[in-house]
């Protein structure tokens, strides 16, 4: 073991070199001890062949291994009690046993906690003279960020804290291997063993990445299994999180930690655009580094072999990776294919996806990929003449169906009362059970792909504002969003009586990723983003570009459970015109502008169901003030009492209306629905950034309908009875 003095020494050393020299140092010092882990005895000089640097970083490189490779050589075993000595004895409340390796810019020690009498791993940063230059930001980060992570298969962030020494970071201690050291000794996996980890493994990065944390260095070596064989990812030293703004990466010493510029991951793990400088790095990069890892596993070698130059020279003309193995099933391999494409957009958008079809994988039930319809195709089979026929659904229509749900039963008798404001939870409540009798029909009900809807009882309200008067406070001048109150009053006034005449099933939460993937998988439909462009997260903040679409949001994650965005009114229409052919007959379409209102109204005659008040929206809604800056997965505030979850925010939602400013003076008194007018389509609700005036039942915007920006999608579905 190296001396404390000669650690201190090297330190010191080092923090006269170029970060990106350090780094190249640390990555090339890593991949020499796996391979003596491994049981390899990797030549040193080889090593400091590949830094490619000058006469005293390859210097002090060839020193460093040497001391690695005495540490680590199988007679070192027998002086760890002598090497114990010159370790530091005691960090805090932890007292240090061993040391476990190091990688990733950090040295990790097994220690004790000295009052529990408890294992654990604690870790440093690997140069400690590095941190006046910037070089912790990074470590401390990777503190914060595994903070914010509870999942079985990640390991546990205890304890964070600064000592003399510097910095750690305190975690479970795991008594195994890593992957990579099994398969060096045992050689590749069996099928179903290589993909158990990996599904566990992608369990884990699925959780990060819900938290919007990529990992950036997926590899065997950061797969940790315990003495039962179950996986933990490890070392998110070079995780980012994706909700840091521009502003703040820097300041907080991002952009030094990294490198602007630098190579950050592991050269035969890294997806090609890690490999380009300043390139945007999300969550389809762990996806590749997987598929990489499930190669390992059952090739028993890393896909890219050599030097990162060796790999920049030869990666555009680089063959499509393939798995060599008689006994992988044909499915599966189409399936980690997409996984290892070079083409961030052609593979999995989310890690959740991976899970499930690597789940899919080991029950037996994954099935080769579809081949495309075309999106001629899906409008021809959905009996769609253009994109934006409002003929989809108006009264008295032709093109119509006749009965839109499964048959209720015959209703018998009056009819119960409908909604008349004001009501309150449980009288809402006990009239959507009375319809739900009345009609035969149960209150809650799904759509293909599982799109919750809730039953709508027919009723009135008061639509608008009055003295076009919105809750919360005004943006200032000069914001966006700013209007003058006369502005105001022309598209909230007058307020006017409306009447919903027949009851209907309104989404109970706003279209999926997952859900609406169902109906892009079906058909091949390209979305309006797809084939022009969509808003992607940049560094620099939201921009619109071709490659951005509800797939691909830059860097920001697309996860199953959250809203899909970056879809036009044109493709919502689109989807419901899909879902109306799916299953028994039904006709699902957008919400009229009042009958969107009138939900989310819910039998309150104010601008929320719980008053005017804004104070408790945060019980039901994501908005500027709650959400830190990012929507969320559906469902997770609590509903309104018709059981609708999100109508205030989260995402601003397209109604089925044309958007003209005087509509309401001209409103019809029953089921209005503005069928004309210009490019604008209706959007309401907030989004997860918006003031509260603006996350309320009341409040309208417009949008072009092929206009990719703020809206999400929520599907009503016909009932066949007035």
């Amino acid at each position: 073991m190296a001396s404390a003095d000669e650690l201190v020494r090297l330190d010191r050393q080092l923090s006269d070199l170029p970060l990106e020299t350090v780094l190249r140092f640390d990555q090339l010092a890593d991949e020499f001890e796996s391979e003596i882990r491994s049981g390899a005895t990797p030549d040193p000089e080889a090593f400091v062949a590949r830094l490619q640097s000058d006469e005293h970083a390859e210097r002090l490189l060839s020193e460093h291994l040497r001391h690695l490779q005495h540490e680590l050589a199988p007679t070192a075993a027998a002086d760890a009690g002598a090497d114990a000595g010159r370790l530091p004895q005691q960090v805090g409340e932890y007292r240090l046993v061993e040391r476990l390796g190091a990688g990733g810019m950090g040295v990790v020690f097994k220690a004790i906690h000295v009052r529990l009498d408890r294992a654990v791993a604690l870790k440093f940063p690997r140069f400690a003279a590095l941190l006046d230059a910037g070089a912790a930001a990074r470590f401390v980060r990777e503190a914060k960020l595994l903070g914010q992570l509870q999942h079985p298969h990640i390991v546990r962030a205890l304890d964070a804290g600064d000592s003399e020494h510097g910095p750690y970071l305190v975690t479970d201690f795991i008594a195994g291997e890593t992957v990579e050291q099994l398969v060096r000794r045992d050689g590749p996996l069996e099928f179903r063993r290589a993909v158990q980890l990996a599904q566990e493994a992608a369990s884990g990065l699925a959780h990060a990445h819900a938290q919007q944390i990529v990992h950036r260095d997926v590899k065997p070596s950061n797969l940790l299994l315990d003495e039962a064989g179950v996986l933990r990812v490890v070392d998110f030293g070079l995780a980012k999180s994706l909700t840091i703004e521009a502003s703040a990466e820097t300041a907080g010493g991002l952009t030094h930690a990294t490198g602007a510029g630098a190579f950050l991951g592991t050269v035969g793990f890294a997806a090609p655009e890690q490999l380009q400088t300043n390139a945007a790095i999300d969550q389809r990069a762990d996806v590749y580094a997987l598929g990489c890892v499930i190669y390992f596993m059952l090739q028993g070698e890393a896909p890219h072999p050599g030097t990162l130059a060796d790999r920049l020279r030869t990666e555009s003309q680089r063959n499509q990776l393939e798995l060599r193995r008689s006994d992988v099933p044909s499915a599966f391999a189409a399936a980690w294919r997409r996984m290892v494409n070079r083409r961030p957009e052609e593979r999995f958008q989310s890690m959740s996806e991976v899970e499930r079809v690597l789940q899919q994988a080991l029950d037996g039930t994954l099935a080769a990929p579809k081949r495309a319809i075309s999106r001629r195709a899906i409008l021809v089979s959905a009996g769609a003449a253009t994109l934006g026929g409002i003929a989809l659904w108006q009264r008295g229509a032709s093109t119509r169906r006749p009965s839109a749900m499964p048959k209720p039963s015959r209703p018998l008798g009056p009819p119960p009362a409908g909604i008349k404001p004001p009501m309150t939870p449980s009288e809402i409540q006990a009239t959507q059970q009375a319809w739900s009798q009345y009609l035969g029909l149960p209150v809650r009900l799904s759509a293909t792909g599982d799109v919750p809807l809730a039953l709508l009882p027919p009723g009135e309200f008061q639509m608008g504002a009055a003295d076009g008067q919105l809750p919360g406070q005004t943006p200032p001048e000069g914001d966006w969003r700013h209007r003058r109150a006369d502005e105001d009053r022309q598209l909230h006034e007058p307020m006017h009586r409306v009447v919903i005449s027949r009851p209907l099933y309104f989404g109970a939460t706003e279209v999926t990723n997952a859900q609406f993937r169902v109906f892009a998988d079906a058909t091949g439909y390209l979305t309006d983003a797809e084939r022009t462009s969509g808003w992607g997260r940049e560094d620099k903040g939201w921009v619109k570009r071709s490659g951005y679409s509800w797939k691909n949001l830059g860097q920001r994650v697309c996860i199953d459970e959250f809203p899909v965005i970056n879809v036009t009114w044109n493709d919502a229409a689109a989807y419901c015109r899909w879902l109306s052919t799916q299953g028994e007959p039904r006709t699902y379409r957008l919400p009229t502008e009042a009958e969107w209102e009138y939900a989310a109204r819910a039998g309150a005659p104010t601008a929320y169901h719980f008053g005017d008040d804004p104070a408790r929206l945060g019980e039901f809604a994501w908005f500027g003030d709650n959400s830190d800056g990012l929507y969320r997965a559906v469902g997770l505030k609590e509903p309104n009492p018709f059981g609708i979850y999100d109508l205030y925010g989260n995402r601003q939602e397209w109604c089925l209306d044309h958007f003209a400013v005087d509509f309401y003076g001209r409103s019809p008194l029953v089921d209005p629905l503005n069928s004309s007018g210009g490019a604008e389509r209706v959007m309401r609700g907030g989004a997860h950034t918006d003031l509260p005036r603006f996350c309320s039942a009341v409040t309208r915007w417009g949008q072009e309908a092929d206009n990719p920006g703020a809206a999400g999608i929520r599907v009503v579905a016909e009932i066949g009875v007035n």
